[in-house]
């Protein structure tokens, strides 16, 4: 693959002005990015309890990223539009996740939120994928003033629609911090984060099928991962590649581990490979983005909260060699260490699109230290820019790089690559 050439990425364009988002979740559907919720101090009414006790259900918002002009659109919301049940439209949350699926429209019903929740309908469908189309699945999540939610809320973009499905099974407890990945277009395996019943972190396996909206516990073999949040889970094939989070309780007060451990989803078996290479340190809230077709999982940014320090590296890791590597960052000046952020492989093959997050005030391209507490947000900043990623940039992105770097005049250059330069570098 064209990223095994030598383990070096090129930043290729940077765009700042769109919103400013931390925790929030995307996917990408058709060769666009849908990006859902998140956090941000602009949204305070949507995370505040209001004096007068009166808690307004506020609904979760939706942006879509072009990954060629980086253009930020939002879309507008559909919670009172005709034909749309509002108790379907997700609420403003932080800490979810979305994942792309296969899903029949005729099989999702626009059945309230409380028997979705129930499990009692044994609605039980054929499954073809040839009948599919592509829609996101939205699980999880937070919110200061509606709590944490365990309800399967699926958006269908042709539409700009939400759907409440008749699940059924062993419907997992509300949480967020958790991880969820699509297997074979159809399973959407959910692990660990915190567990809003039980009060702690957990690591506990659940998998989603698609084909009939049926929730089960996995019983698993092998040693499963500690019971964490904020990590990531990345499918290849019929397996799931857990890596990072935040763990308590049982090694220390607080743990971050930096082992990749493998979920095998045929033999329901756990194995944790040994660490060799360029070993990234212990991480949580950092993103793993996959290139489609490669055997490589890439690792980056994240927060260490021992350590108290945000970072902006790039670890690769060889699914085949199961081996480290870290990659160099040329081109233009990279992201600030952030954590909170998303990043998605979008816009042509060996392309990686990473957007908003939070930092330190005042951070520079290295890991920084902080020096108060790892939660006071009044050191960080929520972040609106944008970059793009290539692994082996087109003559066309070289040629910008270039002008940047050496200060080149554009007047005579067309004016559409006039406005690329100054929009994106």
């Amino acid at each position: 693959m064209m990223e095994d050439i030598d383990c070096s990425i090129f930043c290729v364009a940077r765009t700042e002005g769109s919103i400013a988002r931390v925790n929030h979740a995307a996917t990408v559907v058709s060769g666009f990015i849908y990006t859902f919720g998140g956090y941000s101090n602009s949204l305070a009414e949507a995370y505040t309890v209001p004096i007068s006790g009166w808690i307004r259900r506020i609904p979760i918002d939706v942006h879509i990223i072009d990954p060629e002009t980086l253009r930020c659109t939002a879309l507008p919301s559909t919670a009172r539009s005709e034909g749309q049940n509002p108790a379907a439209v997700p609420y403003m949350r932080y800490g979810h996740t979305v994942c792309t699926v296969r899903a029949n429209p005729s099989e999702i019903s626009n059945s309230s939120e409380d028997s979705m929740q129930s499990g009692s309908n044994n609605h039980v469908v054929s499954y073809s994928i040839d009948n599919t189309i592509s829609c996101v699945v939205l699980w999880g999540g937070r919110s200061d003033v509606m709590g944490s939610s365990n309800a399967v809320h699926v958006y269908d973009p042709r539409r700009r629609r939400w759907f409440l499905p008749r699940v059924r099974g062993s419907i997992p407890a509300p949480r967020d911090g958790h991880s969820s990945c699509v297997v074979r277009d159809r399973w959407m395996y959910m692990f660990a984060g915190y567990d809003d019943e039980i009060g702690a972190l957990t690591n506990t396996l659940y998998v989603l099928d698609v084909a009939n909206w049926m929730w089960r516990l996995v019983d698993t073999t092998g040693a499963p991962p500690l019971w964490r949040d904020f990590h990531t889970a990345t499918p290849i094939g019929d397996l799931v590649y857990v890596f990072g989070g935040r763990m308590e309780g049982i090694i220390a007060e607080e743990y971050y581990d930096n082992n990749m451990t493998i979920f095998n989803t045929v033999s329901r078996a756990w194995s944790k490979p040994r660490n060799v290479g360029d070993i990234p340190c212990g991480r949580r809230s950092h993103t793993a983005v996959r290139i489609k077709d490669s055997d490589n999982i890439y690792i980056i940014g994240g927060y260490n909260g021992l350590q108290k320090r945000h970072f902006n590296d790039v670890h690769r890791f060889n699914t085949k060699l199961l081996r480290w590597n870290r990659v160099n960052v040329l081109g233009m000046e990279a992201p600030c260490p952030r954590r909170r952020h998303a990043c998605v492989a979008a816009g042509g093959y060996g392309r990686i699109i990473l957007f908003w997050g939070t930092s330190p005030i005042d951070s520079d391209n290295r890991p920084i230290t902080i020096s108060d507490d790892e939660e006071d947000d009044l050191n960080l900043t929520e972040r609106n820019d944008t970059f793009v990623f290539e692994f082996l940039p087109s003559l066309y992105s070289l040629a910008k790089l270039a002008v940047v770097r050496y200060g080149l005049p554009v007047k005579s250059l067309p004016r559409s690559i006039q406005h690329d330069i100054s929009a994106n570098c």
